[in-house]
């Protein structure tokens, strides 16, 4: 199969785990607010709809740059060339988070 389409097929697949993965959190939030009287089901759904648009809007995206931080720069940059853990990376990749924790500082875990 070409990369474009492993690759348009990535996305849909992780676009649809995400649409349906919000269902069930919208889901237990708005269940919580309804159940104790807080608000009315139909405030409870346009008030929750309100606060997950803002969160998309402000988000960074700092928790993904920081497990990308966390991986071995040689597997990043060999993202195309098959080189993985499971290739005998494992070395190179000790040695990356042995220099990762001596830059954090003395103590770090």
């Amino acid at each position: 199969m070409p990369t474009a389409i492993l690759l348009f097929l990535a996305i849909l697949l992780a676009l649809s785990f995400e649409f349906v993965n919000g269902f069930h959190d919208t889901a237990n939030a708005v269940a919580t607010v309804i159940y104790t009287h807080t608000l009315k089901p139909s405030q409870a759904v346009v008030w929750s709809g309100m606060w997950n648009f803002i969160g998309v809007l402000t988000s960074s995206g700092a928790v993904a740059f920081g497990i990308v931080a966390l991986l071995p720069v040689e597997l990043v940059i060999n993202v195309g060339s098959g080189a993985g853990f499971a290739r005998g990376r494992q070395c190179e990749c000790r040695r990356a988070l042995g220099a990762a924790r001596q830059s954090v500082g003395p103590g770090a875990r």
